[in-house]
């Protein structure tokens, strides 16, 4: 079966990674990247390749949305002061969208790899049985051709009493 535990996590982190930005850009602030958004970024990279972000549960998901919006606010600095209602509005939508997105993605990764595990093996099947169906009467001819060419070779230089036995 293939695994797509590396799009999988840079997936999923990617999102919940941009999802921080996107909230505070939506919510008025302008969001300057740190050393620990990058940090951050790496450690969901890390801990979910590890973790299959489609086997969380719906509650665990969105916990995990909802600590990437509170973890906005220490890694992701931001210049202005915009106001409360409208910062918490933006973090519930873009929250909501980032949960219905990685939901949506991982059930399109399992898709994929339930796909690919099926294709796979028929398509290489295939392609082998092609190239032996090429290669095998070449390779035979081959070995035929060297068989008779040391066979003349040796009848040539054979001992007298071996020549004769021959003829």
């Amino acid at each position: 079966m293939s695994d797509l535990r590396i799009a999988r996590g840079a997936l999923t982190s990617t999102m919940l990674f941009l999802s921080m930005g996107l909230a505070h850009n939506f919510g008025g602030a302008v969001p300057k990247l740190s050393a620990w958004s990058i940090i951050l970024w790496l450690a969901t990279f890390a801990i979910l390749l590890r973790v299959r972000a489609s086997s969380f549960s719906d509650p665990a998901l969105a916990a995990l949305v909802l600590l990437f919006q509170s973890l906005g606010h220490i890694v992701v600095s931001a210049e202005s002061a915009p106001s409360d209602l409208r910062m918490s509005a933006s973090h519930l939508i873009v929250g909501s969208i980032t949960f219905a997105a990685i939901r949506f993605s991982c059930q399109a990764l399992d898709v994929l790899e339930r796909g690919l595990s099926r294709i796979l093996p028929i398509l290489f099947n295939q392609i082998s049985s092609a190239f032996l169906a090429v290669e095998l009467p070449v390779a035979t001819l081959r070995v035929e051709s060297a068989l008779e060419f040391l066979r003349r070779a040796n009848q040539l230089r054979a001992p007298p009493s071996t020549a004769m036995l021959r003829n």
